[in-house]
């Protein structure tokens, strides 16, 4: 792709220049001023307009492939953080939306107005926060939330040759890979090996009480959780 320049106008469009030819290569009328820098990845480029919507244009022909209405205006430049769009308003609340589709896929309401683009810095996230009760502003450091549950499809005690589910939900993973496994006496048995089910089918061939727990992973990150699960016949 030959170097282009991309920025907005007064008259409410956004452009995009060949600065080999100095030749505009394609023009978008948004339908509001621009507000912020723009940012962009192979593919797309991402900016915030004065109707409270962030924009993400097709780069070769400027073509809408998604938007998403912010909770307030913003005029600070959306951030790239791995396949997340950060985005912070004239609000309270910090969004993440899924590059390719704008799908949300989390938000943080710091209880403070954001006064700054947010900040990647892998994997946790810096943005300035103002207080107009002291009238003083702060950094805010938020760190990646990484949780795991994990929960049986029947209540306990289940009798012995019951099929129990057992469903794992993870948190903060970007495509997890989930292991499940039984420990008893310090020893773990691996029942399912790590894969993108996400749910793991026991059926328990004797008595007794037992740790079943599962293993939520993916290219950077790692966390378990475990449950007691008691099997017992009815008297």
């Amino acid at each position: 792709m030959p170097f282009v320049g991309r920025f907005g106008a007064d008259d409410a469009a956004f452009n995009c220049l060949d600065l080999a030819s100095r030749q505009l290569k394609w023009r978008l009328g948004a339908g509001a001023k621009i507000l912020s820098t723009p940012r962009a990845d192979s593919q797309r480029v991402y900016f915030t307009a004065s109707n409270t919507v962030l924009y993400a244009l097709d780069k070769s022909g400027g073509d809408i492939a998604w938007w998403k209405i912010l909770p307030s205006r913003s005029p600070y430049s959306p951030e790239i953080a791995g396949e997340t769009i950060l985005a912070a308003s004239a609000s309270t609340v910090l969004v993440g939306l899924e590059r390719r589709t704008g799908q949300e896929q989390g938000r943080h309401d710091a209880g403070l107005e954001a006064r700054s683009n947010p900040c990647w810095l892998a994997p946790d996230i810096l943005v300035t926060l103002y207080d107009p009760a002291s009238d003083k502003g702060s950094l805010s450091w938020l760190r990646k939330l990484l949780k795991v549950e994990l929960s049986a499809s029947l209540a306990q005690p289940a009798a012995a040759g019951a099929e129990v589910v057992f469903t794992a939900s993870a948190v903060g993973f970007h495509l997890p890979k989930y292991e499940f496994y039984i420990r008893q006496d310090k020893e773990i048995a691996v029942r399912q090996a790590a894969s993108a089910k996400s749910a793991w089918t026991w059926f328990p061939e004797s008595e007794g009480k037992f740790t079943i727990g599962v293993r939520v992973s993916d290219a950077k990150d790692q966390r378990e959780n475990e449950l007691t699960f008691d099997v017992a016949n009815p008297k």
